[in-house]
C-alpha cells in the first residue's frame, strides 16, 4: 500500500518532466501547422482524440496559423504539432488508474544548404487519474499554447 501511495505522490510531484519554452517564438513563423496524435494508451486511458485534435487545431485557428491535412515534408515554415500519450492501468488485470506520460512537440524540418535543421519546441508531463487522462490532455494541450 504504501508503494502505491509513493507512486501516485511521485507522479503528482513530477507534473514538468521535460520543458523547452522560447519566448521570443512567433506564431507568424508558422504558415500551416499539421496535427498529428500518437496513441500509445491502453485500458481506455486515452478516448477523447478527436476533442484533443479539435482543440488543437483552433488554438492554432486562433492564432492565425492555418491547417494543414497531411504531414509536412521539407517545406516553407510547415510545422507538426505532435500531442503523444503513453498510460496504461495500474494494475495487470486492467482495473486501478491510468497512468503515463502527456508529450507536446512543435517542430519544422527545413534544409539549408543541404543542411537538415530540426526545430523543437517540447514539453512532458507524467499524470494519474482514476478514469482516464482525457480532461490532463486538454488541459497539457492547453498549458503549452500559454506558455509558447
Amino acid at each position: 500500500m504504501r508503494f502505491f501511495a509513493l507512486l501516485f505522490a511521485v507522479l503528482a510531484w513530477s507534473s514538468q518532466a521535460k520543458a523547452d519554452y522560447h519566448s521570443d517564438f512567433d506564431f507568424s513563423e508558422i504558415a500551416s501547422v499539421h496535427v498529428q496524435l500518437i496513441d500509445i494508451a491502453t485500458g481506455a486511458c486515452w478516448t477523447n482524440l478527436k476533442e484533443v485534435r479539435e482543440y488543437a487545431e483552433e488554438k492554432f485557428r486562433m492564432k492565425g496559423v492555418k491547417i494543414a491535412d497531411k504531414l509536412p515534408s521539407l517545406s516553407d515554415r510547415t510545422f507538426t504539432f505532435q500531442i503523444k500519450v503513453i498510460s496504461q492501468r495500474l494494475y495487470e488485470n486492467g482495473s486501478g488508474p491510468c497512468y503515463g506520460s502527456i508529450e507536446r512537440k512543435l517542430y519544422t524540418h527545413t534544409s539549408l544548404d543541404r543542411i537538415y535543421i530540426i526545430q523543437i519546441f517540447e514539453t512532458s508531463g507524467v499524470t494519474a487519474d482514476p478514469k482516464n487522462l482525457n480532461r490532463a490532455t486538454i488541459q497539457e494541450v492547453a498549458k503549452f499554447f500559454s506558455q509558447l
